[in-house]
């Protein structure tokens, strides 16, 4: 085995040039689930969601969705039977050829060209599928009014409003100790004038 995956002639003359729309759209769907993953919580926030937690951001993993495409360049177009689990060394042993332009470079092979255009121009509408349903997804998930309800929702729940008011009290009285403080050091700069 070479340093990178090197398409063959026999490989691209059994390759699959084209996926049913049906199956396009259940593989997109299911590569967003995996791909579409929380993201970390800013610094700033974290203390304010000891108050009024709001569900989650979510984005997108594009290491993840690089990987399962790959995946599916490998084994549903090109049938080449990657074993699981498809992990970054597998990735960077197909994509390291740069397998998409070995692809490419069939296109002025007699014998293979229409293959080489067919199944390229799939793929391509293949991960349109999928960067749509990636964006439907996050869309979805970050609904600023859905996140806010859902918030609602978890902190009306007596325990948490009982929370809630017992830090907006330590909260309370933090900020009345701060303002007897100015208070004082702005009487002290008065009487020294």
């Amino acid at each position: 085995m070479g340093k990178y995956f090197e398409l063959t002639d026999e490989i691209m003359s059994k390759a699959v040039a084209f996926m049913p729309i049906n199956e396009k759209a259940e593989l997109a769907k299911e590569i967003a689930k995996t791909c579409v993953v929380v993201i970390p919580t800013a610094e700033q926030n974290i203390d304010g969601e000891k108050f009024l937690a709001l569900p989650y951001v979510k984005g997108e993993d594009r290491e993840i969705k690089c990987l399962c495409l790959m995946q599916i360049l490998l084994n549903y177009y090109l049938q080449l039977g990657v074993e699981t689990p498809f992990d970054e060394a597998k990735y960077n042993f197909y994509a390291g050829g740069s397998i998409l332009n070995q692809i490419e470079r069939y296109k002025s092979n007699f014998d293979l060209k229409n293959k080489a255009f067919d199944l390229l121009a799939d793929y391509k509408e293949f991960r349109k599928f999928v960067d749509v349903e990636v964006n439907n997804l996050i869309a979805v998930n970050n609904d600023t009014l859905a996140r806010f309800i859902a918030s609602i929702q978890v902190f009306s729940n007596p325990e948490n409003i009982k929370k809630g008011l017992e830090e907006l009290q330590k909260v309370s009285e933090g900020y009345s100790e701060a303002l007897k403080k100015k208070k004082i050091v702005s009487e002290n700069i008065t009487e020294n004038k």
